[in-house]
């Protein structure tokens, strides 16, 4: 049996993310070989994934970028179970990860491509689900592209969006929303919401 080095186990961890001791004992059952250990990993991450699928992921916060031109904008819902984890650095990077895979597909992003199994998101969400130990979601975006001027507005709970483009319409996505309580509205009824929520926000303190 090889033997296992530190640095081959922060190497494995840097790759994947995954724990130390998950990297060991992958490396440990690969023999050494790193590209089996990662596919171990993520096998493994699958899995979890799959155990803590029927939790509520209840919680989240929305991705967002915009680009540079404003000649395009990504919006998506990235869910979890506890606001906690949503403020962790690996599920930020998530959160930049699914935006880019987005970005990457263009046009051919749709919500079908967004809930494939084999698909890349799918694959992104896994390992952090068997990293952080919460169940975890990305169950809508809105991308707009070649429509003109685009704009965001992103409150600062992290919780509410809007997207325009041409400076008239926009989507508001709020996490624990179903996607047909997503409708179109104007950017005073963006500000009234973010109002309402500001409202909400101190009756809890």
């Amino acid at each position: 049996m090889a033997t296992i080095t530190a640095a081959e186990v922060k190497k494995l961890r840097d790759q994947t993310g995954a724990g130390m001791m998950e990297c060991k004992n992958a490396l440990t059952e690969a023999n050494a070989d790193f590209e089996e250990a990662t596919t171990i990993l993520r096998k493994r991450g699958l899995a979890s994934a799959a155990k803590k699928a029927g939790r509520a992921a209840s919680e989240g916060l929305i991705a967002n970028t915009v680009a540079a031109d404003h000649g395009s904008g990504i919006l998506a819902e990235v869910n979890c179970e506890s606001d906690f984890v949503a403020r962790t650095p690996d599920f930020v990077q998530l959160m930049e990860n699914v935006l880019a895979e987005i970005e990457k597909a263009g046009d051919a992003a749709n919500d079908a491509w967004l809930k494939d199994a084999q698909g890349p998101v799918v694959k992104l969400v896994a390992p952090v689900i068997a990293k952080l130990g919460e169940n975890m979601a990305v169950p809508r975006f809105v991308r707009y592209a070649g429509q003109g001027y685009v704009g965001q507005y992103i409150h600062h709970n992290g919780k509410t969006a809007v997207q325009v483009y041409d400076g008239t319409h926009g989507w508001k996505l709020r996490p624990y929303l179903n996607r047909d309580d997503v409708e179109p509205f104007t950017t005073e009824e963006a500000k009234s919401e973010a109002g309402k929520d500001d409202q909400d926000n101190d009756d809890k303190k």
